[in-house]
């Protein structure tokens, strides 16, 4: 493996690295929901709760005794928990959506120049290194 793949494979598993790529992803996520609100006029609210269901069986058993074949069937009722979610539609205020949206993209790209930063201090750090201090590197970070 040469130094520069070295480096980047490294460099791509960094724990501050993916941090910032962590929090980039946050804010697009943010900024792909604020935009579907406006598009929409409300957003959506999600209210789940567990419940259980009685679910009927069949239970059925075969004995052979004396070369004769005997099955027997039974009803059973299994109680099978399942989640219900209703989704709630939430009037939105557009003027503090917009906000919102112009914040999240002036904090996107503040982001992903950290991200940059991280990546390349990493790489700067990594790529002179031989392959052993790499290996090590990597198991620490």
């Amino acid at each position: 493996m040469d130094a520069n793949t070295r480096a980047q494979f490294v460099c791509d598993r960094d724990t501050l690295v993916n941090q910032h790529k962590d929090v980039v992803s946050d804010l697009q996520s943010k900024i792909d929901n604020t935009m579907q609100a406006l598009e929409r006029g409300y957003r959506i609210h999600t209210s789940c709760r567990t419940v259980f269901i009685s679910q009927p069986d069949v239970k059925c058993t075969s004995v052979e005794k004396d070369g004769k074949k005997t099955s027997s069937c039974e009803q059973i009722t299994r109680i099978v928990r399942k989640e219900v979610c209703d989704e709630i539609p939430v009037s939105i205020d557009a003027d503090l959506e917009k906000e919102h949206l112009q914040q999240y993209r002036g904090e996107l790209e503040k982001a992903k120049i950290e991200q940059s930063t991280a990546y390349y201090g990493c790489h700067s750090r990594i790529h002179p290194m031989s392959a052993e201090e790499s290996f090590n590197y990597f198991k620490q970070h």
